[in-house]
């Protein structure tokens, strides 16, 4: 599949561009954008939704066409063309009825030939004639069905034109019979019944509507039995056809609205089309049901644009660059297609399956799409050998949907592959798909016992998938209000304790692990398959519970065993998932604290219902400490982790347990738990052990230390077992006093031997992973190095860095900091610049740190510059060039604290840039080209010293020395015309200054125009500078980049304040227009804001509104209905494009505000802008604007209009509800009582909003 951009109109526009280089985009997503179709050099842009080939350069028919057939719902319409080569088009037959008259054509019948006007030449031709028969004649002899050789085309087209019981029905404009003795062939059957012509013809969706009707007439067949009929020939049977009698058009009419039309055989210029269309697109615009109108149509070769000729017409052209031959070949297996549907699809999809992805052609690939998204081919899943690879392409486009049939199809695929590791992984990917019913069917394949074997870690993965597909789906996220209140009241039901339980218990989530799972020989881990989370629903947060619940609540109870029941249910779920277990315990580091604590934030998981568990407690033990210690023994006695230290909690927080009884029950736990739970373990040494017997024993169990693994290295071991008794002697220690001789002996000898007599204990101790006090570096005692000799200094630090990885690591970083003076002195004794890169980098950003808030640091800063330029304008600029970033910070930072620099230096800086070799990285057809390369720019080297350039000389440009202007001059001049990456660099800079560039440098401006109109990236990038990021561009300088800039406008991809920006040229720009004269070269084309606005995105457009809004809004020197009538309403009226394709949503909501900020002449601002207001298309639209205090008068003035707005933007196409909508009808009924019995009135309440 190939990708363009697409310009969809109504029925859809074609766009041509040059061909660009053979590259292949595989579509991530189905719909918006779609192919471009190769043909003749050329590259077709097209109207997008899904479309299928049935050869590599065949037509693409869209999907819709192709159901429309098989559904029995499309009629082709069929001119000469079906017939060639064996019978002359209307051309030629015009030419050859004059020649077998003997008649040469006169002036009025060559200009209407020359014209492709046949029928009227062919009408003057009869009105000379004597005898008019002698016309009929001539054209039987050319159209004599005899002639043909081949029925075949014939045949395809009636076995593609059927309705949904098979009976054939195919319109001709043709007058030969050739469709019927195709059709009799098919059949062999007498076709006299079956073939109707001129008036006669019978009424589409009617009984009587079958078999070959000759819409202009038809002539005679002897071997059929067929007489002559009426033709539509010339220009006056024409008008009788279609306008006078106007049967034709009728038919047509009716025609179009019962089936599908497809047109083959015609030219955009042959009168058929003309009088047929022109019909259909009348009738079209009063009735919307008519269907879109399909031409089968060959791209003329070499055309710049080949679907120019229908364009203008109201028709879905469908071109292809194939010959006739290969395009009736795809015509017939399109045939093939509808006759045998089911069967077409199997063997097809047979024939990729078999294939790998990558070996599978584009096209073949849309096909698959196609054939996928139809229930009966997505059911071959299982039955043909489709890879992985098929099922990621598969789910890349979307075509898995939950409880359609094709998640069912999946799980069956799924099962004939449980044993592969990478079946599981597509599976998982596609996890969002699947049903819960489908689910299920995973489930039964598990449990098949005739199953293939499954290596367990990935049986294990299947099964979690399945739970975590099956698990109970949120409720609507508000329906706990009505439960909070019931609590609140303290009459909750248990069903609604229930409901609340659910909010706070995690649910298993697996995805796809950071790291894929790569085929290999060995058994894949459960962690290489899937990672595994539990979240909960993250709202209502869990504060807002436990305010409700009252002290003495009856709920509390229940609650309470509800809640360790869903916890030990979601644990051992945690268990099969491997995050939990007897001894190690992942889910603990969901839950930092069992009590309330800052750590606990951002941290989600098991910790609400651990938490809800714990309050609960704590409230219990108040109204029933019998009830309380059951559920603390029940803790006590659980078999997971989380679950004990619960049990801990309850031991800190209940005060009849004695002291004594902590203590025992602390010497009695598993060491595991022991030294596991350091939390709870370290509150309960702290200040539950005061006083209690059986010290001595709790003391020497912590000195012991943990339980450490013996193939450790003993060192490693000694300082791992120091650290944790040192940490559990700590919070011992501050809870008795004095503490047990064997505690304090332990913490003298760790102190003496770790000389950690000074080391502080600190809160984060209580924790295994401290958050929110992140370490960060630069890390280091810089000590060391200022005790040191100055020329020692360098090596000392290497060797600090070398050997104290840990907290040495950066210590000259530390010692630029604190001494820049003294590193630089040991920089310039050690060594030279190129021999210490990186400390003269730490240094130079050092220096540049010392900042400027104070005098001070401005004086210090200042010296330090001065003493750097000195060594370096010793050194040639290829040695400087790994340090052009800091050189070129610290010469900003100089100029910025007034240092004395020589005159030179930004030139040595430029050039020791250009030694470094700056790259512009190259910017993707999807990002704003603008916005890569003024971010790659203002932080080069190139960008910073050219801004820096305007930022020194800014307004003080003027006041410069002749001989300081001249050089500043040279230097723009070579910044602008520099081809190199640092011209471009510097170039973005300079755009984005262009103003002052203009004001002070006016003779540079024609070489940025110049770069900024080139067709390269850089042009480009220029451009989308110009109109997003430069500030301040005034009307002459507008006028002067007048090319770039409005084409800047057209092509912006920019976001956010660009698009804004970009929008606001154009609007200024027709606004300037207003005050130039008529003749006046810059002024815009009549015409043509509108059509620049109208090649410009959506978003674009909406902010042109948006941007005339607000100004008119914020107008306050004239009355605002005054200006909108002398001013905004021309501005209008001049920039918005009048096409239909080209009003949008987007800016359906700023031409409103329009309205409104017309004040008193809302009314007519309304009757001129609501032609383009659209229905939105939001599930919240959002109306504030109409409630303003402004905007309340303009209601109240103009109810019928601004209820007829309302219409506009929220009528039934529309979708959502609005909060504000609500009161501005209530001021609509006040203002004018008799709208309330509206219908449109009526069916906006349905959309209000009421809190």
């Amino acid at each position: 599949m190939k990708w363009t951009l697409a310009v969809s109109g109504r029925l859809g526009e074609w766009r041509l561009r040059p061909r660009p280089l053979f590259k292949v985009y595989r579509a991530k997503q189905r719909g918006s954008v779609h192919m471009d179709t190769h043909c003749h050099g050329y590259a077709v842009m097209r109207r997008i939704y899904p479309l299928m080939k049935f050869s590599e350069n065949g037509p693409d028919i869209p999907s819709e066409l192709i159901d429309a057939a098989l559904r029995g719902e499309v009629v082709f319409l069929c001119g000469a063309g079906v017939s060639q080569p064996d019978l002359p088009n209307f051309e030629d037959l015009t030419q050859k009825v004059f020649a077998n008259l003997g008649l040469a054509m006169d002036a009025a019948e060559r200009h209407s030939f020359e014209a492709k006007r046949y029928e009227e030449a062919l009408g003057s031709l009869s009105r000379r004639l004597a005898d008019r028969r002698s016309l009929y004649d001539a054209i039987f002899a050319e159209l004599d069905a005899d002639k043909a050789r081949s029925l075949q085309v014939h045949a395809t087209l009636l076995r593609l034109s059927r309705d949904f019981e098979g009976k054939p029905a195919l319109v001709t404009t043709n007058f030969d019979t050739l469709l019927e003795r195709a059709l009799q062939d098919q059949t062999k059957a007498q076709v006299r019944d079956k073939s109707f012509a001129s008036a006669q013809v019978p009424a589409p969706a009617g009984p009587r509507f079958e078999g070959i009707i000759h819409l202009h007439g038809r002539f005679a067949d002897k071997k059929l039995g067929l007489d002559e009929s009426d033709l539509v020939l010339t220009s006056a049977d024409y008008g009788d056809a279609y306008l006078r009698s106007g049967w034709a058009a009728r038919f047509l009419y009716d025609l179009a609205r019962t089936r599908t039309i497809v047109l083959v055989g015609y030219s955009a210029s042959d009168a058929p089309v003309r009088y047929i269309l022109n019909i259909l697109e009348a009738d079209r615009e009063r009735f919307p049901d008519l269907k879109t109108i399909y031409v089968l149509d060959q791209a003329k070769p070499n055309s710049p644009n080949p679907s120019a000729a229908w364009d203008a017409i109201a028709v879905e052209p469908i071109l292809f660059c194939v010959s006739f031959e290969q395009f009736w070949a795809d015509m017939g297996a399109w045939a093939d297609l509808v006759e045998l549907p089911r069967q077409w699809r199997k063997e097809r999809l047979a024939e990729l399956a078999g294939r790998q992805i990558d070996q599978v052609h584009p096209w073949e690939l849309d096909q698959a799409i196609w054939m996928l998204s139809q229930r009966d081919g997505m059911e071959q899943l299982e039955q043909l050998p489709f890879s992985p690879q098929w099922i990621e392409f598969i789910r890349a486009h979307d075509l898995f949907k939950p409880n359609s049939g094709s998640d069912w199809a999946l799980c069956r695929w799924a099962i004939a592959h449980f044993e592969s590791p990478l079946a599981f992984q597509e599976v998982l990917k596609s996890a969002g798909a699947i049903g819960e019913h489908a689910a299920a069917l995973l489930l039964r394949g598990l449990d098949d016992k005739n199953r293939k074997p499954i290596p367990p870690h990935l049986q294990r993965a299947w099964r979690l998938l399945v739970i975590s597909l099956r698990q109970t789906k949120p409720h609507d996220r508000w329906m706990h209000y009505g439960a909070f209140g019931r609590v609140k009241a303290d009459i909750a039901s248990g069903d609604d304790l229930r409901e609340i339980l659910q909010l706070f218990t995690p649910t298993l989530h697996l995805s796809v692990p950071y790291s894929s799972y790569e085929p290999s020989e060995e058994e894949p881990t459960l962690s290489a398959l899937c990672r595994r989370e539990f979240k909960t629903r993250g709202h209502p947060q869990l504060e807002d519970l436990l305010k409700v619940i009252p002290p003495n609540s009856v709920a509390i109870w229940p609650l309470i065993q509800l809640a360790t029941g869903a916890l030990l249910e979601a644990l051992l779920l945690a268990r099969d998932a491997e995050r939990t277990g007897a001894r190690d315990d992942l889910v603990g580091y969901d839950v930092p604290s069992i009590a309330d604590h800052p750590q606990n934030a951002h941290h989600d998981g098991f910790l609400p219902l651990v938490r809800l568990s714990a309050e609960l407690w704590v409230r219990l033990s108040a109204i029933d400490p019998a009830k309380a210690r059951v559920v603390a023994e029940t803790w006590r006695l659980g078999d997971f982790p989380i679950v004990r230290r619960l049990w801990l909690f309850t031991m800190h927080q209940d005060t009849t347990l004695s002291a004594s009884e902590v203590v025992s029950a602390l010497i009695a736990m598993p060491l595991e738990d022991f030294w596991d739970h350091r939390k709870e373990i370290m509150e309960l040494l702290r200040d539950r052990t005061k006083g209690a017997q059986a010290l001595d024993e709790l003391a020497s169990r912590i000195v012991a230390g943990p339980p450490l693994d013996e193939e450790r290295d003993e060192k490693v071991r000694q300082r791992i077992r120091d650290n944790a008794v040192w940490i559990y002697l700590q919070p011992f220690a501050l809870g008795i006093t004095p503490p047990p001789s064997a505690a304090r002996l332990a913490l003298d000898d760790i102190n003496a031997r770790k000389k950690w007599n000074d080391r502080p204990f600190e809160e984060s101790n209580f924790f295994k992973v401290w958050l929110g006090d992140v370490r960060s570096g630069p890390f280091g005692d810089a000590a060391p190095l200022a005790q040191a000799p100055i020329e020692k200094r360098v090596e000392i630090a290497a060797a600090l860095e070398q050997h104290h990885t840990f907290d040495q690591s950066d210590v000259w970083q530390v010692y630029c900091h604190d001494d820049p003076d003294g590193a630089f002195d040991a920089l310039v004794a050690s060594a030279g610049v190129t021999a210490q890169t990186d400390r003269w980098r730490s240094l130079l950003y050092a220096i540049v740190g010392v900042g400027s808030a104070t005098e001070e640091a401005k004086t210090r800063g200042a010296a330090l510059c001065v003493r750097v330029f000195d060594i370096v304008a010793q050194h040639p600029t290829y040695e400087l060039k790994d340090l052009s970033h800091p050189l070129v910070d610290l010469y900003t930072y100089a100029v910025e604290v007034g240092a004395p620099a020589a005159d030179g230096t930004w030139d040595s800086l430029w050039e020791c840039s250009r030694v470094a070799d700056q790259q512009v990285i190259e910017v993707t057809t999807h990002e704003d080209p603008g916005y890569e390369l003024i971010f790659q720019a203002i932080n080069s080297s190139p960008g910073k010293l050219a801004r820096l350039m305007v930022n020194r000389l800014g307004s003080a440009w003027q006041s410069l020395a002749p001989a300081d202007q001249a050089s500043s001059e040279k230097r723009f001049a070579m910044m602008t015309a520099d081809p190199s990456a640092m011209g471009q660099l510097a170039r973005a800079i300079l755009v984005e200054f262009v103003a002052w560039v203009h004001h002070s440098l006016p003779q540079l401006i024609d070489e940025l125009k110049q770069r900024m109109s080139g067709s390269d990236a850089e042009g480009s990038a220029l451009r989308s500078i110009l109109v997003g990021a430069s500030p301040s561009i005034g009307a002459p300088l507008m006028a002067q980049l007048k090319e770039p800039l409005l084409l800047g406008v057209v092509e912006h991809r920019g976001e956010g304040a660009t698009t804004s920006n970009a929008a606001m040229r154009l609007v200024a720009y027709v606004c300037h227009d207003l005050d130039r004269p008529a003749d006046d070269p810059a002024r815009l084309a009549p015409g043509e804001p509108k059509s620049l606005l109208s090649k410009a995105r959506p978003e674009i457009r909406a902010e042109a509104a948006e941007t005339l809004a607000n100004w008119l809004s914020r107008e306050t020197e004239r009355p605002r209905d005054e200006l909108w009538r002398t001013k905004y309403s021309k501005m209008f009226q001049q920039l918005w494009p009048p096409e239909r394709r080209a009003q949008t949503n987007r800016a359906s909501l700023s031409l409103a505000k329009l309205t409104f900020a017309a004040d008193e002449a809302f009314p007519e601002a309304l009757s001129k802008i609501r032609p383009y207001i659209v229905a939105l298309d939001e599930e919240w639209p959002t109306l504030h604007f109409m409630t303003t205090e402004d905007a309340k008068a303009i209601v109240d003035r103009f109810p019928r209009q601004v209820l007829e707005l309302l219409w506009l933007l929220l009528r039934p196409a529309s979708r959502g509800q609005c909060s504000e909508l609500g009161e501005t009808l209530d001021r609509i009924k006040a203002a004018e009582p008799s709208l309330e019995r509206d219908r449109r009135f009526q069916l906006l309440e349905t959309r209000a909003l009421r809190l």
